[in-house]
């Protein structure tokens, strides 16, 4: 059995969850962001794709942010006319992301195959509810779903 807490030298402090390590950080002063990582079914290690992943999504946080608000910005459910407006930037300084999950391998869907997932906060574009977005390795969005 695996220590339940560690501190990994990229992502933090991790809590082990069964099959998954859990994570929290701050992206955003408006809520925290929780990370979680899934690993192989034979081990319980941090997989250093994992590490490389998640420095990638550091990096390149407000990029993916853009992705989702290019995509979705026309479709705001907000009635404030001024919601209705916002240019991509905007729409993407509004989201938060409130969840990463990092796949331990790639997950096939109809769009390609989903390497890492970002849920976003809409901010009340869309009702209160979140915005599940599927990405490649390569950081392409392949879908954007909205839930909750």
């Amino acid at each position: 059995m695996r220590e339940t807490r560690i501190t990994d030298p990229v992502i933090g402090e991790l809590k082990w969850e069964g099959d998954r390590w859990t994570g929290e950080l701050r992206l955003s002063p408006r809520r925290k962001t929780e990370i979680n990582i899934s690993v192989p079914d034979d081990s319980e290690e941090v997989p250093d794709a994992a590490r490389e992943r998640f420095a990638w999504i550091m990096a390149n946080e407000k990029r993916l942010r853009l992705a989702v608000a290019e995509r979705m910005r026309g479709d705001v459910w907000s009635d404030d006319p001024e919601d209705t407006s916002l240019s991509a930037e905007q729409f993407a300084e509004r989201i938060v992301a409130e969840n990463i999950d990092l796949l331990a391998e790639p997950k096939s869907s109809e769009e390609g195959a989903i390497d890492f997932s970002m849920w976003y906060d809409d901010d009340m574009l869309f009702g209160g509810h979140v915005l599940i977005s599927d990405f490649t390795k390569d950081g392409e969005l392949l879908k954007v779903e909205v839930h909750g």
